[in-house]
């Protein structure tokens, strides 16, 4: 990965759900862990993706990198389902902020005062014994 202080140009997806397989494929049943996983790719360039095509407006290039991340994230949430400690895990899922795309003559996030597109932002819970799919 590169680091840039000034924007983000990896594409995380893959790479990070593989080290999240290997690291929670070493869990056993017994044990107690907490996992904490960042998916940076609906992130400020908006990268293309093979397969995945929303359109050309910034608008529909973050939202096919939305669809990348969520392939990512699905693919790790099959894993934790298969194990046998995967009834009684605990998963969030949230974003750490919104993204402007014209509200209020605003593009992107955090470049200005925060606005309510940079603060509603999305998240979903599933705890053992509450039904599925539950949000907030």
């Amino acid at each position: 990965m590169k680091w840039n202080n000034t924007t983000d140009e990896n594409t995380t997806g893959p790479e990070l759900e593989a080290l999240a397989e290997k690291q929670l494929g070493t869990v056993t049943d017994e044990q107690r862990f907490f996992a904490w996983y960042h998916f940076l790719d609906p992130h400020d360039q908006y990268m293309s993706h093979e397969g995945i095509d929303w359109g050309k407006t910034l608008r529909d290039r973050y939202d096919a990198e939305v669809t990348y991340a969520d392939r990512a994230i699905g693919k790790l949430l099959e894993l934790v389902a298969s194990k046998p400690w995967g009834a009684r895990t605990i998963i969030i899922l949230t974003a750490d902020h919104g993204e402007s795309f014209g509200e209020h003559g605003r593009y992107m996030h955090g470049f200005r005062a925060l606005g309510e597109p940079d603060s509603a932002f999305p998240s979903s819970s599933s705890f053992p014994g509450r039904s599925r799919g539950a949000s907030t």
